[in-house]
């Protein structure tokens, strides 16, 4: 890779997509050591396994704030990611109340959610310290992400909205065009009072 960070036009602040498995970790790598505060570059990713996932996270430097988009909604696939060193993760097909609690449990230690603890590893930087103070950085930092990319969903997005801990719910236009029967429609009637229902909950409850 020829040309640094700076001279793609990325900038402090700018959100980075990195889809390709194959690059992906070459990608990060080049992206991590350019001079660019990558305490503000946001690196959602797809990646096509969970070992393929943490080796990727593993190339953001210390003071990065990495945010993963998980492939399904599954307990094991939140807690990996979380624990290889993600600070935030991003849930696609989130369509009830309960799923969306099911989530927030998934990246919350007990007794107010379901993940396993392990401490002086990737998430906490291999750190030694206070378990307890490591538990509370760690809720107060966690970023919740719902996807909402269905009618089901949308109908639904005032009850995603409420759970505490969503701190986002993100609108997949794509899928949920396709849902709605009006692929890629984006001036739609209907697909602009889609959105304005997941606004208006997301207005009630910010």
């Amino acid at each position: 890779i020829s040309k640094t960070a700076a001279d793609r036009g990325i900038r402090n602040g700018d959100r980075v997509w990195l889809k390709s498995p194959t690059g992906a970790k070459l990608n990060v790598e080049a992206l991590v050591t350019e001079r660019v505060d990558t305490e503000t570059v946001w690196m959602p990713f797809h990646f096509s396994g969970r070992w393929q996932g943490a080796d990727m996270l593993a190339y953001y430097p210390k003071g990065a704030a990495p945010v993963v988009r998980v492939p399904i909604l599954d307990m094991g696939w939140i807690k990996r990611v979380l624990d290889a060193g993600a600070m935030g993760v991003m849930v696609p097909m989130v369509e009830t109340k309960e799923q969306a609690e099911f989530i927030v449990q998934s990246t919350r230690y007990p007794p107010i959610g379901r993940r396993g603890a392990a401490f002086g590893f990737a998430h906490d930087d291999f750190e030694g310290g206070s378990v307890v103070d490591k538990i509370k950085a760690a809720h107060e930092r966690t970023l919740v992400m719902c996807l909402i990319e269905t009618a089901k969903g949308v109908a639904n997005a005032d009850a995603i909205a409420s759970v505490p801990g969503v701190d986002v719910c993100w609108l997949g236009h794509f899928d949920l065009s396709n849902f709605m029967g009006i692929p890629a429609a984006f001036k739609d009637k209907r697909f602009l009072a889609a959105v304005d229902e997941i606004l208006a909950a997301c207005a009630r409850h910010k």
